[in-house]
């Protein structure tokens, strides 16, 4: 057994430093031999010598290179710690049997709990599933009924589709609108969150989709978006703007960053409150179908009626407005996202009335989630299981920032690359999304819907090289309090005092 080995963590993988290193900073140039790490058998930062291979290494980018303290065991010496563990935590879990911790009965345990006991794996009776298993269930009943929905989509049975697929999704979430259609022959599935007004929704809807690609939808051809895509979407309207075009109008040419479309209808201000919500409605759909809704939502502000022109304005076509909308949100994004982010500004010298840690002084922040402002809001999803956190980095000055941010979403983006057995392809979930970044005037933040809090948590703790190097905080906001923790291999809340 030996405690405090020098190490390091490069690329989602663990290697010992070379006898001839004294800090990582001194690692060679180009191709060298190292011994790996790996965990195979066993959780960093305690490993079994029978798991150590011999590789050639080469450095390719030297700021995702961080120390760690490794502790070695032999693989009998290892077993024993794990059994006291699974012996302590284990019972009461739906995944332990007796004689789990007996002999060979330890291989299930040695990916999910840690010889300190840490483990994100537990399922007990009566536990509610989380919001990224839910969506992995409901693609996984949309595969067993995709040779119905293609049925229904040739015969242009949209309200079919619908009900069978919000009949099962609104079981965990809200009902969507739903369109499938084909793309580049092939079927394609459309889903929107218009007929909400949270633009919230709009990130979670954007996870459903990317939960989508791990389905069999994938192999069997389908494509899924969080939106109406342009050339698929053909929703039926009234009135019919496809047989009568409406006429669009937009702003002149004045320094408008994004424009707001007007649509010359007469009588639209003697309207009823109920005929004004169908007209709103059948614009926004035909605009989606001709634009796009990613394009609508990302290059315009606002879409409203008039039965009067204003001088300012000028007729467009679709076409113009498409090219002028595709302007607009190229030059503020540098593209057209799906969602589209708000992008904020806030007085440095005014403190938020209340803020969250480390968000006393905003400077500026972005986000597709208004709900995770600087100050303490209401968390309107956590009753269907969807959380808010973030991780905090201190400031280091302006090209250390932008580094720790680089670094930090390169690990975090490409987590599905971590080596198994940690990490299995067949446990994959969507169980987080980013949502904003908020600059402070001590540091910078990063805040993720959260999906599953478990999987979260299992992956934070997965890249504790990384966030404890970066003296980073990981915060998480319910309706029920803030808690700040200290990351590492057994995260815990900050105050919660040294280990026993």
């Amino acid at each position: 057994m030996e405690k405090g080995v020098r190490a390091f963590f490069y690329e989602y993988k663990y290697y010992l430093l070379p006898d001839d290193c004294a800090e990582t900073a001194e690692l060679p140039e180009g191709e060298f031999p190292a011994k790996r790490l790996k965990e195979e058998r066993c959780l960093a930062p305690d490993f079994i010598y029978e798991s150590i291979a011999e590789e050639v290494l080469k450095i390719e980018d030297r700021a995702k290179v961080f120390p760690v303290s490794a502790n070695l065991y032999s693989r009998a010496e290892y077993d024993a710690l794990l059994r006291v563990q699974v012996e302590k935590h284990c019972p009461g879990c739906l995944r332990y049997s007796e004689g789990d911790g007996d002999g060979d009965g330890l291989s299930g345990h040695h990916r999910e709990i840690s010889l300190s006991g840490v483990c994100y794996e537990r399922e007990e009776m009566g536990g509610r599933p989380s919001f990224a298993d839910c969506m992995l269930y409901f693609w996984d009943f949309v595969g067993e009924n995709l040779n119905r929905i293609a049925a229904w989509a040739d015969e242009g049975n949209q309200t079919e589709i619908n009900k069978l697929l919000n009949g099962v999704l609104s079981r965990f979430f809200l009902p969507l609108d739903f369109f499938c259609g084909e793309e580049d022959g092939h079927y394609c599935l459309c889903m929107s969150a218009h007929e909400y007004p949270e633009p919230d929704l709009r990130p979670i809807v954007s996870a459903l989709a990317a939960s989508a690609r791990l389905s069999c939808l994938r192999e069997a051809g389908w494509s899924v978006y969080p939106y109406f895509v342009k050339g698929v979407y053909k929703p039926r309207l009234r009135p019919d703007y496809f047989r009568r075009p409406p006429r669009l109008f937009v702003s002149a040419e004045n320094g408008e960053e994004f424009p707001s479309v007007a649509v010359l209808e007469k009588g639209a201000a003697e309207w009823s409150p109920r005929c004004a919500k169908g007209r709103r409605s059948a614009m926004y759909k035909y605009l989606s179908a001709v634009l796009g809704e990613n394009l609508l939502l990302a290059g315009s502000d606002t879409i409203g009626f008039s039965d009067k022109v204003r001088e300012d304005l000028r007729e467009v076509t679709a076409d113009d407005l498409a090219e002028i909308l595709t302007a607009r949100a190229e030059g503020a994004f540098g593209s057209v996202p799906y969602p589209p982010p708000f992008l904020l500004s806030a007085d440095s010298d005014k403190q938020a009335d209340n803020p969250l840690p480390y968000k006393e002084k905003v400077r500026d922040w972005v986000t597709t989630c208004c709900s995770m402002c600087p100050e303490y809001a209401e968390m309107p999803f956590e009753v269907f299981g969807i959380g808010y956190a973030y991780l905090y980095f201190p400031d280091s000055g302006a090209e250390g920032d932008s580094e720790k941010r680089r670094v930090w979403e390169d690990y975090w983006k490409n987590l599905s690359a971590y080596p198994a057995p940690v990490f299995l392809n067949t446990e994959a979930k969507v169980f987080s999304r980013g949502v904003g970044m908020c600059l402070a005037e001590d540091g910078f933040a990063l805040d993720y819907m959260v999906f599953d809090e478990r999987a979260f948590f299992r992956a934070l703790r997965a890249l504790a090289p990384v966030l404890t190097a970066y003296s980073a905080k990981i915060v998480t906001v319910k309706q029920d309090g803030v808690i700040v923790y200290d990351p590492g291999y057994v995260i815990r809340p900050e105050d919660a005092g040294v280990l026993a």
